[in-house]
């Protein structure tokens, strides 16, 4: 190799830029654009990829490694020191007869089929790995083994230069695989390659060492989540659903399933069919039919919600499923309205231009004579009421300069009184006693962010492992419910201690959680999935 003296510390310290670029591939707020856009090649590219076991297990595991949660890989590791614990007892046994024995046999080739056949039992009984995919590692490690322990070995195999060529070829290939989790092992078969001599005995532990790597991460990457802490949701409705509610009164969910365009009730305590309460009739050229929000007034039992389609607000009568009033504006069709309501009045943003509204349904024209103020910074994300203060809390995204708030807002006047700067902010969580906010972001470094709710000062920040651009609030508990955009799990928080108490999961990661709604009376909460459904967890 030329130039050796620059090589050599390249091939020793290259490993340290490996996990930092990961991180910032994983976390990149790019990701989340990605998985959202409606672009017809990202929507192609997010079949082909999103859709794949493989993938899927390996962004999942690479976000809990990066993110420290080892004991939810705990049961993979265990399984994956068991394999390694086998095959090296079997090297062991091969080695002790080779010794007894006259014969001078070079490498461990005598257990090679021994080792093919602990493999394929080891993937496709104990792993359980699709058959596909256990054909395809039962053969990658075995490639492993050979290259490590049999071709190795072999006086006669480096002979060819062709030969050689492949094999640091291949050796090259398993250091940059391994060495993302800052292990340069292999740097040892670097040098054997440019002639360095090694004692024999240390060779075969750098030898055994490689062949253990490559092989634990290989199979701890595509092992699909499992772990006695992680808790699976139960899937109560398949679909593509958007938002959701919860009906006190009905104990249902009324949800938005976006792909039918309609809004649908579905009961919680028996498995019927979803009930439509409302069926959107898109005029030729719509683009959207519904909006993607919908709010429940579980006082005044009503729901509200937006058809894009007719630029319409309608208000429904949830024990009828009678609509009492149908609101137009152009506003409602001004990208999706985030709706909610305080003190019988019914306020919504919207997605363009940020402009929040306020309707009053008991006046004569409510839509005409409706008080409105745009922000325009950005567009319109979401809108929290705090009934305690009487002030609204709005955020922001999409904005080009990347100046990102949550906007107090006067529920009388929408004058804004005050703001605070977050980058990427998700939903705002109003405490109980409407006195502080909790929000989190969806990229860079994650934190739970504590805010005065009167003077929008940072009272408190603590960082968890996941993002929190979907959460939820048992605000009586003081518990904390946080969703990770990559891996589909929810973290429940106790905001006293700052702990982690239970995992959750929704589905199998594969598409990301829109929306959590909690039960607190009844200590369940219900997650929408992207593109799954509705699944249900009890704490």
């Amino acid at each position: 190799m030329k130039n050796g003296k620059l090589i050599i510390p390249y091939l020793k310290y290259r490993f340290i830029l490996l996990p930092l670029l990961l991180i910032e591939v994983i976390r990149n707020p790019y990701y989340k654009n990605f998985v959202d856009s409606s672009d017809s090649v990202r929507e192609f590219s997010k079949y082909l990829f999103l859709k794949s076991a493989a993938i899927n297990n390996i962004v999942d595991n690479c976000v809990v490694m990066i993110n420290g949660q080892v004991r939810l890989l705990s049961r993979s590791i265990g399984l994956n020191v068991l394999y390694l614990a086998v095959v090296f007892l079997c090297i062991h046994f091969s080695d002790n007869r080779r010794r007894k024995s006259s014969h001078n046999v070079s490498g461990p080739s005598p257990v090679f089929l021994l080792h093919l056949i602990w493999s394929a039992v080891f993937c496709l009984v104990i792993k359980s790995f699709q058959p596909v995919t256990a054909l395809f590692l039962t053969a990658l490690i075995n490639i492993v083994y050979a290259a490590d322990f049999i071709f190795f070995n072999s006086e006669s195999f480096f002979s060819s230069r062709t030969r050689k060529n492949v094999f640091m070829a291949f050796s090259a290939t398993g250091l940059f695989v391994t060495e993302w989790l800052c292990f340069p092992l292999y740097l040892k078969f670097l040098y054997l390659l440019q002639g360095k001599a090694i004692p024999p005995r240390k060779a075969h532990i750098i030898q055994q060492g490689h062949y253990s790597l490559v092989v634990f991460i290989t199979l701890l990457l595509m092992t699909p989540l499992e772990s006695s802490s992680l808790v699976d949701m139960h899937l109560l409705q398949k679909g593509y659903y958007y938002d959701l509610q919860y009906y006190e009164n009905g104990d249902a969910l009324i949800v938005l399933n976006d792909l039918e365009g309609q809004v649908e009730r579905i009961s919680v305590e028996h498995m019927a069919p979803p009930v439509i309460l409302y069926k959107a009739v898109m005029p030729s050229g719509t683009e959207d039919s519904m909006g993607d929000w919908l709010a429940v007034n579980n006082e005044t039992q009503e729901l509200y919600f937006t058809d894009r389609g007719f630029h319409q607000l309608l208000i429904m009568d949830l024990t009828t499923h009678s609509i009492k009033q149908a609101l137009s504006s152009p506003l409602f069709n001004a990208g999706d309205n985030y709706i909610t309501y305080l003190n019988n009045r019914i306020y919504g943003l919207t997605e363009e231009g940020l402009c929040i509204y306020k309707l009053n349904p008991a006046d004569s024209s409510p839509a005409e004579t409706m008080l409105s103020v745009c922000i325009r910074e950005g567009e319109g994300s979401m809108l929290v009421p705090n009934k305690k203060l009487g002030v609204l809390y709005a955020t922001n995204w999409n904005e080009p300069s990347s100046k990102f708030f949550i906007y107090k807002v006067d529920a009388e006047t929408l004058a804004i009184l005050n703001r605070f700067p977050l980058t990427s902010p998700g939903i705002v969580m109003v405490s109980e006693d409407g006195e502080r906010l909790h929000c989190g972001v969806s990229t860079g470094p994650v934190n739970i962010f504590t805010i005065d709710a009167r003077s929008m000062n940072l009272l408190d920040r603590f960082l968890i492992p996941y993002g929190t651009e979907n959460g939820a609030l048992d605000r009586k508990r003081g518990l904390l419910f946080a969703a990770n955009h990559f891996t589909n799990i929810i973290e429940v928080i106790d905001l006293k201690t700052k702990k982690t108490v239970r995992y959750f999961r929704a589905g199998e990661g594969r598409s990301y959680i829109r929306r959590i709604i909690v039960d607190a009376l009844h200590r369940r909460f219900f997650v929408t999935v992207f593109n799954e459904g509705i699944y249900v967890g009890n704490y």
